[in-house]
């Protein structure tokens, strides 16, 4: 839950220009296609949280066992441009809006998020 916190105060603050750490290939393009499915976030120290990229640029963080702001679900609408993610949702009318870089692992089945500031990415294991 701390870091869905974390993530939505990054968003408020309209995080731009994130950069990402170490190893990975500037020529990796990323595409839509790549994120689109549910993704499960590694650290269930508060519960699962699992985050849904549909094609259509929508999806869902989907929280079991805590809530967020009193939410189960949080909605966004997103954007895939190369490595950088653009997510912009509303939680109880107040629009955020964020971007970061992503990286997924070799087999695609890991996705990486990268925050501006933060050295440890949000780590997302594909579950769908």
């Amino acid at each position: 839950m701390k870091k869905i916190l974390l993530f939505l105060l990054m968003m408020v603050l309209t995080v731009v220009g994130t950069t990402s750490c170490g190893g990975d290939d500037d020529d990796n393009v990323t595409t839509t296609s790549q994120i689109v499915g549910t993704w499960r976030d590694i650290d269930t120290s508060d519960g699962n949280e699992d985050w849904t990229f549909n094609a259509n640029g929508k999806g869902y963080i989907h929280f079991d066992d805590i809530e967020v702001n009193g939410h189960e679900r949080i909605d966004f609408t997103y954007s895939l441009s190369d490595n950088k993610l653009a997510v912009t949702m509303t939680v109880d009318g107040t629009t955020m809006s964020s971007t970061a870089t992503v990286s997924f692992s070799e087999d695609g089945k890991t996705l990486y998020i990268y925050q501006e500031d933060e050295e440890v990415p949000i780590v997302l294991k594909k579950i769908k």
